[in-house]
């Protein structure tokens, strides 16, 4: 066997293993969606008569949080310290001191999701009476600064690009060239330092402290290890280490470099991350098949070229419909097809694709037009610009990885004020939501006997809220008595969409009486 050959197979199943070993990491550390805020106690618009004890926050996945993630706005709006806070799972918890001041409190807060994006919010409780009517400061939702943004799509394009180029020199190049090819591995290292330091700007805050928050995250601890290993690489090209080594350090790199954003937090995970690596690896494979191709034609632009390229097609077109169907599939799991054109993410996700899409065609123009011609300058002059088009097809790649898919629901109708009656044991139940819209809504409970007046012994109305299309739920707002027959919640609905909303009620020890309804909820 070749020493070529050896090298590749080692390549394969270095690959393989990698995948298999951070694809089964993944499944373990990272489920559910974008996180989004699904409940809170005290809840929002909520009038207590008392001090509440703590803030309790409880969140759609597994979230991490530094000590200051929550904080409490008096109000007259000086800042109230909390405990540290603490994140365990999918909750975040802050005690509190005791309050003494009658009016509104803004709690704030901030967390950061598995795929290392931070999320803010704020909302009200009102000790007593009602002061305000907006958070003190508004409601922020957060969102991740640009420059991170630009850190990590900048680290992400150098560190692909650098393992494109190195794998080239590893499998293809001369003794003499694998020697110095501690130089490939120096864009890898620096890429993927780049990617950490993307993560920390997106935490903010003390280094120290947003540190062991990207650390307590799925896509941080993936970045951690694809700075690991390419510093391991970079110290086998340095020592000169053996190929076979260095090819299985390279090839371990991509599966992390590859489980950044979205690729370890959107349902189902592993689906999503296996189609990423996937996608991820067919692109690397194509890019470093046509820098080969462009190196054999500066030295060996005859018909041995062109014999090569005929045999190794085949192989070369499996890839490439690799790429195009992950691409398709990983695109239609994150947007819903309404809402590629009205959204940044579907429309970058289009521009990708496109330029994906002149790739495949001047491939398969290279494949069934130019090469049947056996004109080697032609061929190369060709791949240089089908090599340009499918880098910009990376960077797109890169770009899209920082930009949040639209949420779940994000296309529901318009939302407004729902209003609707229906039976409720021998009268009507009526449920009022308004606005309507993702944020706090009013809700309004009222059960009417059979002749139409406000039902005896409806005293315990309860409200149960699921959105089963984003997995969320079951909500139990806090319901407020205003008469009997009729009470109301101050709630917060975390996401846009179609939610199940129940209505029940014990009139008598042996009678419960149930309502649903389907809320429209905008976003």
């Amino acid at each position: 066997m070749s020493a070529v050959l050896r090298r590749r197979r080692a390549l394969v199943a270095a690959l393989v293993v990698s995948t298999w070993w951070i694809v089964g990491a993944w499944s373990a550390t990272a489920a559910g969606a974008h996180a989004v805020l699904v409940s809170q106690t005290p809840a929002a618009d909520a009038v207590l008569d008392s001090s509440p004890p703590q803030v309790l926050l409880e969140f759609s996945e597994s979230v991490s949080a530094p000590e200051d993630a929550v904080t409490l706005l008096g109000p007259d709006g000086g800042e109230i310290e909390p405990t540290a806070s603490d994140a365990a799972d999918t909750t975040v918890t802050a005690e509190l001191p005791d309050l003494e001041q009658q009016g509104s409190y803004t709690v704030t807060w901030k967390v950061v999701s598995a795929d290392g994006h931070p999320i803010r919010g704020a909302y009200l409780f009102h000790l007593g009476e009602r002061t305000l009517d907006e958070p003190a400061g508004g409601t922020d939702g957060g969102g991740t600064p640009m420059s991170a943004n630009v850190l990590r799509a900048v680290g992400a394009s150098l560190a692909l690009g650098g393992l494109a180029v190195l794998f080239t020199t590893l499998l293809g190049g001369s003794a003499p060239v694998r020697r110095r090819a501690a130089l490939s591995w120096s864009p890898v290292v620096a890429g993927t330092a780049l990617l950490g330091v993307g993560a920390l700007a997106a935490v903010g805050g003390p280094p120290g402290d947003a540190l062991s928050v990207v650390l307590d995250t799925t896509s941080g601890r993936m970045c951690a290890l694809a700075l690991g290993v390419a510093l391991l690489g970079q110290l086998a090209g340095v020592l000169r280490a053996p190929t076979t080594l260095q090819l299985a350090l390279a090839a371990a790199t991509v599966p992390a470099v590859a489980a950044q954003g979205h690729a370890v937090s959107l349902p189902p995970v592993p689906l999503s991350a296996g189609l990423t690596v996937v996608h991820v690896a067919a692109a690397l494979l194509w890019v470093c098949a046509l820098l080969w191709l462009l190196r054999r034609g500066g030295s060996d632009p005859g018909e041995t070229l062109m014999a090569d390229v005929r045999r190794l097609s085949p192989y070369g077109i499996a890839v490439v419909l690799a790429l195009a169907v992950s691409g398709v599939v990983l695109v239609l799991q994150r947007v819903p097809v309404g809402e590629l054109l009205t959204s940044g993410y579907g429309r970058l996700s289009l521009l990708k694709s496109a330029l994906l899409v002149v790739a495949v065609v001047m491939a398969l123009r290279n494949r069934f037009r130019v090469t049947p011609t056996d004109d080697a300058a032609r061929l190369v002059r060709s791949v240089r610009v089908e090599v340009v088009v499918l880098a910009l097809a990376l960077v797109a790649g890169t770009v899209l990885a920082q930009v949040r898919p639209p949420e779940e629901g994000a296309g529901a109708p318009a939302g407004g004020v729902y209003v609707e009656r229906v039976e409720f044991g021998e009268g009507q139940v009526e449920l009022l939501v308004e606005p309507g819209n993702r944020g706090t809504n009013e809700m309004h409970v009222t059960a009417l006997g059979p002749d139409g007046r406000l039902m005896e012994g409806a005293d315990d109305l309860a409200l149960s809220m699921s959105l089963p299309s984003a997995d969320v739920g079951p909500l139990e707002p806090e319901m407020q008595r205003i008469t009997t027959g009729h009470s109301v919640a101050y709630t917060d609905i975390p996401l846009a969409g179609e939610w199940q909303v129940r209505v029940t009620s014990r009139p008598s020890r042996f009678e419960e009486l149930r309502a649903d309804f389907v809320v429209p909820v905008g976003g």
